[in-house]
């Protein structure tokens, strides 16, 4: 017992200060011991009032006397127990116990004990508080010093001096570009530019201000626009994906089971005597003809078809609105590559289904363009899949931005893209690698969803940026923006003299393609460049022996070069041309609807709004036209390319293609109207009348032979039948809510078409995907032949209006020879005037008698009508009785006076 008691007397607090140290607390200051407090005893000791940590004391001093006082009133259960033997030994007067909120010695208070330490932890909140003072102080002298300043500046007296020139010192050039600097301000990020558009007719107005209020508040209430459809293109909704579940149940039909069962027996003898009825016999006679003729029919048509299964459609009228709503199938955008965006070119991929690229640009005006010119700018062609609305799957990377871009549509060469950029460079990449990861992907994609039940694959990285194959020389390449392009076809492939190939060099596959650009050339590319450069392809060029540095090491790179260069000028000699778009494949001797070779005869559009035709095999003017051998170069001047040239539209055209139906019929589509124009004639064939708003791109159907898509800069699509109207669009589409950059029809074989889908990019890097309604694409029995009959019409009244246009050309001519000639001899002879005159009378006569005789003929089958009619007087009308003299009696005697 007396070792418990000894035990017991232990100091708490020693207790609790060794423990704070064992634990790796932090070290309690000298002469100090942590000591806990309860809260609800805050407020007896003066330390707090509302029961908690906020608004506590941070330290308080209790006479030694109160503390023993507290110690004996309420023994252990007095917080200041455990160190009651303590304070019996300290020798001041007054405890000091400070507050430790975060417990940083291991309770949230610690007593002082020694009076060196309550001195120091004295000497530390006298001075903390000393300081906040002192600070107070110092504001409250700052702000009366501001306030005085303040009232100073507003009582001021200010004294005119004059203004006085110093030279601008500065001690420092770069003290002198600091100060520059600090006055400069430097945006940065891209600025924002604002253009405020006001209509002409609105300026020179009289205007007349009145009174009002400065506050005015505007009403302006929401219109119905009959033009577009509000719908909801976006939303942001958070869902939580979780397998469906649901309990079902089914009961099928019973029927009650019966035993059925055949029981026959062959014809014997005694049947015999039955065959051979005259009434049997004479009635199988009879019946016999028919039978047969429905024998033949069931197996020469299909009596179980349903007669009447395409009458819906075939009869269905285009303008029926809601057979024409398009479905928006996919919309791809991507945030970082094209958002804000204009979609410059669309194209399908040859054989791989759902996947489509486009090619971004950014919106830059054209002084941008010009201050921006020059620098390089990464840009990408981006791969989407219909697998894939978020990320594209493959994406093609280049030095800068791509107008243009096309897929090989060779089989075997579907993996090579071609594209024209901005600076005039052309780049090919071969996507075969990144296709063929691709596949793999999806492959073990859809291996791990059909062993999961996930998706599968759409965790995976992206692929990576597709580098090009080949870039050209900027040197040798266009001068200007690459405006269109287009691949040569497999017989069409050409030499370094812009010669067709023969077919012992042709191998089926197309390594050429053509572009153009605003500086008036046409250049052939050549895949096989390298090919060339070592002399491997004769037949097409020669090799170039170019300079090579003899420290190189390795294979020697050769340049990409054009092999094929036509610069098309004006026929009068002046000037080059601004090409911008361009038209290929009007066929050879087979496919050609003239049976002649235009292999290597293009059409093109100009800038100026013209439209051209060339031959890149045209012959020098003063060049013989030798057919037993090539042409070679004898000397002459540069060959003609440019074979004729007309005027098509006031700006450049934004569309150029020929009908997949008609190929010697071309559209040609502008900012107003759209026109058709034909091979062999050098004035369009139809003109479509003004729109209201700009136009920005056309394509022929691919499965209708009379129907056009032409998109406006409003988002519209108007879609016109020629077949059905030419003044005015049969529907009107609303595809976007910005302008249509961009078109492009899904090819697909016509046998197994079961839809069409249309790729319509716009100015906000937004690609939509619909799918066209099945009376807009589908065609009518007849329709081929009726868009034919309407060619054929447009173009006879061209060929008359030329030919009327000939002949009173003719006659203007000679009328101003006759004017000459009578200016020249006077008043002529007195005998010519008789003669002339007489000639005259008797012209006149002749006329008269021509109509007296017409309208004798016409009287007398007047006549009869009415005797055949049986009509009286009445039912004739008044003019006509003035006229003839009717009787008043009626119609008997009543015989018209001649």
């Amino acid at each position: 017992m007396a070792e418990e008691e000894k035990a017991a007397e232990v100091p708490a607090a020693d207790a609790a200060a060794a423990e704070a140290d064992a634990g790796g607390g932090n070290a309690i200051p000298p002469g100090c011991k942590p000591m806990f407090i309860q809260m609800a005893k805050y407020e007896e000791y003066g330390l707090g009032t509302n029961g908690t940590n906020d608004g506590v004391c941070p330290w308080k001093t209790y006479t030694k006397e109160w503390v023993l006082e507290e110690c004996n009133k309420m023994g252990f259960m007095s917080d200041f127990h455990p160190f009651m033997k303590d304070v019996q030994a300290y020798p001041g007067e007054d405890v000091l116990i400070i507050n430790d909120p975060e417990q940083k010695y291991g309770d949230n208070f610690y007593i002082c004990l020694t009076v060196e330490a309550k001195e120091r932890e004295m000497g530390v909140f006298l001075a903390a508080e000393k300081a906040a003072a002192d600070a107070k102080a110092k504001a409250e002298a700052e702000e009366a010093a501001r306030l005085a300043a303040e009232e100073a500046r507003r009582n001021a007296v200010y004294e005119d001096k004059p203004v006085l020139s110093r030279p601008y010192v500065s001690e420092t050039a770069e003290a002198t570009q600091d100060e520059v600097r600090e006055l400069k301000t430097t945006p940065e990020r891209p600025l924002l530019g604002c253009t405020v558009v006001r209509p002409r007719s609105s300026f020179g107005h009289p205007y007349r201000f009145d009174n009002r209020d400065a506050e005015i508040t505007f009403k302006v209430p929401s219109q119905m626009n009959p033009d577009f459809q509000t719908k909801q293109m976006e939303r942001d909704v958070g869902l939580q994906g979780a397998l469906p579940q649901a309990n079902s149940s089914s009961q099928t039909t019973w029927y009650r089971p019966v035993n059925k069962g055949v029981q026959y027996s062959a014809v014997g003898a005694q049947d015999a005597a039955a065959a051979e009825d005259p009434a049997l016999v004479a009635f199988l006679k009879r019946v016999r003809p028919q039978l047969e003729d429905a024998l033949q029919q069931n197996e020469t048509v299909d009596i179980f078809k349903d007669a009447f299964a395409g009458v819906g459609d075939e009869d269905a009228a285009v303008g029926q609105k809601g057979d024409n709503e398009l479905k928006e199938m996919r919309n791809y955008n991507d945030i970082k590559y094209s958002k804000n965006m204009s979609i410059s070119a669309i194209d399908w991929h040859p054989t791989r289904k759902g996947m489509i690229a486009v090619s971004p640009t950014r919106n830059l005006s054209f002084d941008e363009r010009v201050e921006q010119s020059g620098q390089a700018h990464t840009a990408h062609i981006l791969l989407w899949d219909f697998i894939d609305l978020i990320h594209p799957q493959i994406m093609l990377q280049s030095p800068h931005e791509m107008f243009c871009f096309r897929f090989n549509p060779c089989p075997g060469q579907q993996n090579l893209v071609a594209a024209g950029c901005l600076n005039g460079q052309v780049i090919i990449w071969d996507i075969a690698e990144a296709m063929a990861t691709l596949n793999e992907r999806e492959s073990r994609g859809g291996r791990r969803a059909k062993e999961d039940g996930g998706d599968g694959g759409q965790d995976e990285e992206q692929i990576p940026p597709v580098e090009a194959l080949a870039v050209s020389q900027i040197d040798f390449s266009h001068r200007g923006m690459v405006a269109d392009m287009a691949w040569l076809p497999p017989n069409t492939q050409v030499n370094i003299k812009g010669q067709l190939l023969a077919e012992e060099h042709l191998d089926g596959k197309s390594h050429q393609f053509l572009t153009l650009s605003g500086d008036g050339s046409c250049l052939v590319w050549d895949l096989r460049y390298a090919d060339i450069a070592e002399g491997h392809l004769p037949h097409i060029a020669k090799p170039r022996h170019a300079q090579t540095d003899k420290n190189q090491k390795g294979p020697v790179e050769h340049k990409w070069l054009p092999l094929f260069r036509m610069q098309l000028k004006r026929l009068e000699g002046v000037g080059e041309l601004s090409l911008c778009k361009l038209c290929l494949g009007l066929g050879d001797e087979t496919s050609s609807a003239d049976g002649l070779d235009r292999r290597s005869q293009l059409f093109a559009s100009t800038e100026e709004g013209e439209i051209v035709f060339a031959d890149w095999r045209a012959r020098p003017a003063g060049a013989k036209d030798d057919k037993g051998a090539e042409a070679e170069d004898d000397g002459h001047e540069a060959p003609e390319y440019v074979q004729w040239m007309a005027p098509d539209h006031g700006r450049p055209c934004v569309a150029l293609q020929p009908s997949p139906f008609f190929p010697e019929i071309l559209l040609s589509v502008g900012d107003w109207n759209f026109q058709l124009w034909k091979l062999d004639h050098k004035v369009p064939i139809f003109s479509s009348p003004a729109a209201s708003t700009y136009l920005t791109a056309g394509k022929w159907s691919p499965t209708r032979p009379g129907m056009l898509f032409i998109a406006r800069t409003d988002g519209g699509v108007d879609v016109w039948d020629l077949t059905d109207s030419s003044y005015t669009p049969s529907v009107a589409l609303a595809v976007s809510a910005t302008r249509i950059t961009s078109m492009e029809f899904l090819p697909s074989p016509m046998k197994s078409l079961t839809s069409q889908l249309l790729a319509v990019g716009d100015s906000n890097g937004n690609l939509h995907i619909f799918d066209m309604p099945r009376n807009l694409w589908r065609a009518q029995p007849n329709e081929k032949s009726l868009m034919a009959n309407f060619i054929d019409r447009e173009v006879n009244r061209v060929d008359y209006v030329a030919k009327r246009s000939e002949i009173r050309r003719e006659e203007a001519a000679l009328l101003a020879g006759d004017q000459e000639d009578g200016a020249g001899e006077g008043a002529g002879d007195e005998g010519d005037m008789m003669m002339g005159q007489e000639r005259e009378e008797e012209d006149v006569a002749q006329d008269n008698a021509e109509a007296a005789e017409e309208e004798a003929l016409y009287e007398q089958l007047e006549k009869k009508f009415i005797e055949e009619l049986e009509l009286s007087r009445d039912d004739l009308p008044e003019h006509w009785r003035k006229t003839h003299h009717l009787d008043e009696e009626g119609m008997e005697g009543a015989e018209p006076v001649q």
